[in-house]
C-alpha cells in the first residue's frame, strides 16, 4: 500500500511546473527533489495513516494465532475465561494505541506538509 501510494504521488505531478523545470534544463534529480518528492508526500502521509491501523490489526491477529504473551493473547485468554471486562480492556488498549498512532502520524504530516494550503492537508 505504501509503495503504491509513493508511485501514485510521484506520478501526480502537475504538468505546468514540470514543464517549467524542463524548460530551464533541470536535471532528473532536481525534478525529483524539487517537484516529485514534495508531490508524493501527501500520498505517503495518507497511506501511513491507514497502515497504522492495519499494523495493529496484523499484530493482534498474529498474537491470537501463536503467541504466549501480548494483547492478542490476553484477549483470547479473557474470551475463553468469559472475562468480559478483560476483553473490553484489551479492546480499549488497542483503540488507544490506534488513536495515538494516528495522532502521531497526523502531527508529523502537519510538520512535513507545512507548505501546503490548510484546506488540502486533511
Amino acid at each position: 500500500m505504501l509503495f503504491r501510494s509513493a508511485v501514485a504521488g510521484l506520478r501526480a505531478v502537475e504538468p505546468d511546473p514540470l514543464e517549467v523545470l524542463r524548460s530551464v534544463d533541470a536535471s532528473d534529480r532536481e525534478i525529483l527533489v524539487r517537484l516529485r518528492i514534495p508531490a508524493a508526500l501527501p500520498y505517503l502521509a495518507a497511506a501511513t495513516r491507514v497502515c497504522v491501523g492495519l499494523a495493529l490489526i496484523g499484530a493482534m491477529v498474529a498474537e491470537w494465532q501463536g503467541s504466549s504473551e501480548g494483547l492478542g493473547y490476553a484477549f483470547t485468554r479473557a474470551q475463553r475465561a468469559l472475562a468480559t471486562e478483560r476483553m473490553w480492556a484489551a479492546v480499549v488498549v488497542l483503540a488507544t494505541m490506534g488513536v495515538i498512532g494516528v495522532t502521531v502520524v497526523g502531527v508529523l504530516e502537519r510538520r512535513l506538509l507545512r507548505w501546503r494550503p490548510e484546506r488540502l492537508r486533511n
